[in-house]
């Protein structure tokens, strides 16, 4: 096999990244844009010792579900990788990658439901946050970065959100244009303006935080001037990062109108939400993942449930009504200002919250000789940590409810608590918090 050789190939899977793949004399071949059951004449533009990559040269015949992209620069940008699939034919692909992962991963042969889709692939993102960059000639632009780089790629009518947060962007580059506030220039490190970051409300409210490497005099004019502009602004922030490394903010933040913060409403309860504050970006998605999560914890109001990784509190307080006591544990601090506050906020008066790692707090209610009836777990990409997951086991809950936006961790961490004597109750459930992305979030509870 040599480097630029045509080979034709049929693609048999999708990998967790969106990636076709097929085999070609017993090699794995990884194709982008494909779907299962494609045939193609394919260019192979990599070689490794255990794998090659391709692009397609020629499709020779279309495989199951295969449609014509909905955007002109989906096969540039490196936000969505299945826009060339219908929906459906998606949440059957998520579907399988969950059962994959706890297949090998974990070695786990259960029950894996169909994912609970989206009613939309299109405007459901309430959070963005937009890179600002040079054009050829300095002018400043704004768009998405490709695939695997850091080479923007230029787009003002991104799909997956709202065309408010579209204008708003369009708005802040204008803005930056005429009073010579120029881009960051990642190379050189000069510049000011980083990224635009958007948060939005399911009622319409926006907060727009400008990502900047320092203040720059027209502040207080540009937020002035964005709020005129956009009646929907509640608060206009900014977050000053000089790093020279992909790390997207900083904790410091400096507010230039409003509350520094703006509401939402979730399952009948009001949440605040502060700029470094975790939220889920899709809004009726996250009702239906919390809804589910709370018919897989039974809860009963003799129940005392500990929520690891609570972030501002949303998945345990939709829960505290029905329970005797809830803990939560999150390491930001703000997130668990917030939380407090959202218990108050919302006369929820059986709630404790306490800032510390996941298996420290964990660990720390396990000294207080505390019986905790059910633990929710909702931990980062990388999953639960060693620490984690044996504070868990000496906490010895009844049930246990993990949400995890990766399977691969998820299949691990479930592998760990089998060991301890947990099984899976019932079946694993994905849903599509992501569409038109190779990303599923799943729900799964675990009982002794």
């Amino acid at each position: 096999m040599k480097k630029n050789e045509i080979i034709e190939m049929r693609i048999d899977s999708v990998s967790t990244d969106g990636n076709g793949v097929g085999r070609y004399e017993n090699m794995p071949v990884f194709v982008p844009l494909t779907a299962v059951g494609d045939f193609l004449r394919v260019k192979i533009i990599k070689i490794t010792k255990n794998y090659l990559v391709g692009k397609i040269e020629e499709l020779l015949e279309e495989g199951k579900g295969r449609i014509a992209p909905d955007c002109s620069v989906f096969e540039k940008c490196g936000g969505c990788a299945l826009r060339h699939i219908d929906y459906e034919t998606e949440c059957e692909y998520k579907r399988d990658y969950v059962k994959n992962n706890l297949r090998k991963i974990g070695k786990i042969n259960c029950e894996v439901k169909p994912t609970i889709g989206a009613d939309s692939r299109c405007a459901y993102r309430n959070k963005v946050i937009i890179p600002v960059r040079a054009g050829e000639n300095g002018e400043a632009q704004f768009g998405f970065f490709a695939a695997r780089s850091h080479r923007l790629i230029e787009e003002e009518n991104c799909l997956l959100q709202s065309e408010i947060f579209s204008k708003i962007a369009k708005f802040c580059v204008t803005f930056c244009q005429k009073n010579n506030i120029k881009p960051y220039d990642e190379l050189s490190g000069k510049g000011i303006v980083r990224n635009i970051y958007l948060r939005s409300s399911s009622e319409g409210k926006i907060m727009l935080c400008l990502v900047v490497t320092a203040a720059f005099g027209e502040k207080y004019d540009f937020a002035k001037t964005a709020a005129e502009n956009f009646p929907e602004i509640e608060t206009v922030l900014l977050n000053i990062n000089r790093r020279r490394d992909n790390v997207l903010l900083s904790d410091k933040y400096e507010c230039l109108y409003g509350e520094g913060f703006i509401e939402d409403s979730l399952l009948g309860l009001k949440f605040k939400i502060s700029p470094a504050s975790f939220y889920q970006i899709n809004h009726k998605q996250t009702e239906r993942l919390y809804s589910l999560v709370a018919e897989l914890a039974e809860p009963k109001e003799t129940d005392t449930v500990l929520d690891l990784y609570c972030g501002i509190g949303t998945i345990g307080l939709t829960v505290a009504s029905r329970i005797k006591k809830l803990i939560g544990i999150e390491i930001v601090p703000e997130a668990i200002e917030n939380a407090k506050e959202n218990a108050a906020k919302n006369g929820i008066e059986n709630a404790e919250f306490f800032c510390a790692d996941a298996g420290k707090g964990a660990n720390k209610i396990r000294e207080r000789g505390e019986k905790i009836n059910t633990v929710i777990v909702d931990p980062p990409r990388k999953g639960c940590d060693k620490e984690t997951l044996e504070a868990i086991k000496t906490i010895n809950p009844e049930k246990i409810v993990m949400v995890s936006c990766n399977s691969a961790t998820l299949a691990r961490d479930i592998a760990e608590l089998q060991a301890f004597g947990y099984e899976i109750s019932g079946a694993v459930h994905p849903l599509d918090m992501f569409p038109g992305t190779p990303h599923v979030e799943s729900v799964v509870c675990l009982k002794r």
